[in-house]
């Protein structure tokens, strides 16, 4: 057993439509801890096969910024096209579109002022809720053949600029107790290291299940006290707990200390994790038995104002006193996200 402090890391999507992927396929791989195989042209036949396999939830998680510029029905030879594909994302729910003016040049003499429209969405709803058998086919026009196709829509495709309404990705490393009331905010997309698929008992995982550290117990605590009972039992996990046993049925558990305790109910879950592997179980029927300490990786992606509502919930507290071991992942978003 081994033991995980709770931090977060802010992970920021690279550019292009390739970066899109990349981060699609970070979220991907935490589900199944598979992140060893990501390499330089992974990405994208990650994200196609999770379309083949109408495994889309993970696409929420790559952001498409959009700026469009829209002239008039007179002056704009794509204003029908361009015109659809906002009004498409204006009614998108999951999608954000900003108006905004902008001075263009159009002689040495002449600036002009021209509506820009700056779209933030992301690729599930690029794939999945757009219509684009109903759009109409490809119509040849003075600038070639146009149309409403994805390729289209991906040349108005952007760096987010100050207009657009911004999609911030946050790794967290907590305990699945943290990972259950972060996963109720519905706004965002999450991706969540999977005990159905992870098995604990390959060497990956060092053949060993994580502890995730929390409020209540000292760092320093838990792993002196994990030290000192290896030196007395040995230090295979089962001779410690075996020990741990030998001391209750001798009666000594009076003398444990709250530390001891906690390490004892941990050890017993990974033991009866390990156990019910060998003879036979899945990972899948064994994690019935993992305590909510077990350390978990989860990836959310949400807007700004949704992590401002994430941050007033889970540490500033408005609707209550959040749990300690949330407010110590929340306070680590609030820092980061508001410097606070």
């Amino acid at each position: 057993m081994k033991f995980i402090k709770p931090r977060i890391e802010v992970i920021e999507q690279e550019p292009g439509l390739n970066g899109m992927f990349k981060q699609i396929e970070l979220a991907g791989r935490t589900c199944y801890k598979s992140e060893a195989n990501i390499t330089n042209d992974s990405a994208e036949k990650f994200v196609n096969r999770m379309i083949a396999s109408k495994h889309t939830a993970m696409l929420e998680h790559g952001t498409l910024y959009l700026d469009i510029t829209l002239g008039s029905v007179a002056d704009d030879p794509e204003y029908m096209w361009k015109s659809s594909i906002i009004q498409i994302f204006k009614k998108n729910p999951y999608s954000r579109v900003n108006r905004y003016r902008n001075l263009h040049r159009i002689d040495s003499n002449t600036m002009i002022s021209i509506y820009h429209y700056a779209i933030t969405t992301n690729y599930r709803v690029f794939i999945e809720q757009i219509p684009w058998d109903e759009l109409g086919p490809m119509r040849e026009t003075d600038l070639g053949e146009l149309g409403l196709d994805k390729d289209y829509v991906l040349s108005f495709m952007c760096e987010p600029t100050k207009h657009h309404d911004r999609r911030i990705t946050i790794k967290m490393f907590t305990d699945r107790g943290v990972s259950a009331e972060a996963n109720r905010h519905r706004a965002d997309s999450p991706a969540e290291q999977s005990t159905r698929y992870c098995n604990y008992s390959k060497d990956k995982f060092g053949n060993e299940i994580a502890i995730a550290l929390n409020a209540d117990i000292d760092e320093d605590d838990a792993k002196q006290e994990y030290t000192a009972l290896e030196a007395s039992y040995g230090t295979d996990n089962n001779t410690v707990f075996k020990g741990l046993c030998q001391e209750i049925i001798d009666d000594k558990n009076d003398l444990w200390s709250v530390v001891t305790t906690w390490l004892f109910g941990n050890m017993s879950a990974e033991f009866s994790y390990m156990n019910l592997l060998k003879m036979g179980w899945t990972p899948q029927q064994a994690r019935r038995v993992l305590p909510l300490d077990l350390h978990t990786e989860l990836v959310h992606t949400a807007y700004e104002d949704d992590w401002q509502h994430f941050i007033d919930l889970r540490s500033i507290g408005t609707t209550g006193k959040p749990h300690p071991d949330m407010k110590l992942i929340g306070d680590m978003i609030n820092e980061k996200i508001n410097n606070k």
